[in-house]
């Protein structure tokens, strides 16, 4: 018998998104789905991260989305599966419109 371990209900989401390492290295990938607390995604290539990976994820949502998803995060690296990751989220945070460049700094991505 399958039991739910999720704290937070995951919702389908086709968003793209770019994921960087601590060097700030890019990573395209799809947001497969998503909670409040984590996403899975789908890289079009073979996996380049390490479980307990930090990372940075910039979102694009869809336009017309009115759901408080953060266009930014940033998280960890606890499954690998193949050409997907599960990331679980620490912080992030919304802002109206697009980002256009705006790049998160890197000493953002030193998680206590």
């Amino acid at each position: 018998m399958f039991v739910e371990r999720r704290k937070a209900p995951r919702y389908r989401i086709n968003a793209r998104v770019v994921i960087r390492n601590e060097r700030g290295d890019p990573v395209p990938a799809v947001v497969v789905d998503i909670s409040s607390s984590g996403m899975l995604v789908h890289l079009d290539w073979p996996n380049p991260f390490q479980i307990g990976e930090a990372v940075t994820l910039e979102v694009a949502l869809p336009h017309g989305v009115d759901a408080p998803l953060s266009p930014w995060a940033i998280g960890s690296v606890v499954r690998l599966d193949g050409e997907r990751s599960a990331i679980h989220l620490h912080a992030g945070s919304f802002q109206a419109g697009e980002r256009k460049n705006d790049v998160l700094p890197p000493d953002t991505l030193h998680l206590d």
